[in-house]
Formats: structure tokens, sequence, C-alpha cells
């Protein structure tokens, strides 16, 4: 349910971005999901899909893009997908490893009617 916040606040935060652009004017928004994140992708996207007209964003389609969980190592540099819940390097087996994304969201791009707005 947490989703419905997360629309509702990313809608927000795609129309403080427009400034005077008008919102129906918006034909794309690009957002990246941390596969950590929390949130489901598809009821995003759902409700994304309820409130965005009724914000004025009549016209928009969301891509969500799944971004993928990342560690480096602290003792070789290796940045790294985790294979399975234990988080050891694959390159030198240490366990000395640093988060380094996965729990994000992030609007990567608003394509607005004959002009591109990067975030």
């Amino acid at each position: 349910m947490h989703e419905y916040y997360v629309a509702k606040h990313t809608i927000y935060q795609v129309k403080k971005e427009l400034g005077e652009v008008h919102p129906s004017l918006v034909k794309k928004v690009g957002l990246e999901i941390g596969k950590m994140s929390g949130i489901i992708p598809e009821a995003l996207e759902m409700y994304l899909g309820l409130i965005a007209p009724e914000e004025g964003l009549t016209n928009a389609s969301f891509v969500i893009t799944l971004a993928p969980v990342l560690f480096r190592c602290n003792d070789c540099d290796t940045l790294f997908e985790p294979s399975r819940e234990l988080f050891w390097c694959p390159n030198c087996n240490s366990s000395n490893v640093t988060f380094v994304s996965g729990n994000e969201l992030k609007i990567q791009y608003i394509d607005v009617q004959n002009e591109s707005k990067e975030v």
C-alpha cells in the first residue's frame, strides 16, 4: 500500500520539476527503482496510472527500470551483484563489503512534448 504514497510523491516531484510547463505536455517519465527498495513495480505503476490523470498528467506514461543490488568489496575494490543472501566478494571471498546501490527511487527523465528535461 505504500506504493500509493510513493506514486503521489513522485507525481508531486514531476510537477515541481515542470515549473511553468503544463502537466498535460508530459509524454513519458522514467523511474529507476532499486530491487531492495521494497517497492512493487506493478503496484506503483497501477497507482501512477490512477493518480497521474487526476493531477493533470493526462498523456504521461511511466517507464520503470529496476536498479540492481550492488556491493563493493573494501579489500579488492570489486563491484558485484550478490547472487545469494551471503554477501561475499566473488573475487577474493571477503565479507568486508559496502552496500552501494539497490534501494533507490529516482526520476531519471521527464519527456515533454517537443523537449526533454533531465532530472
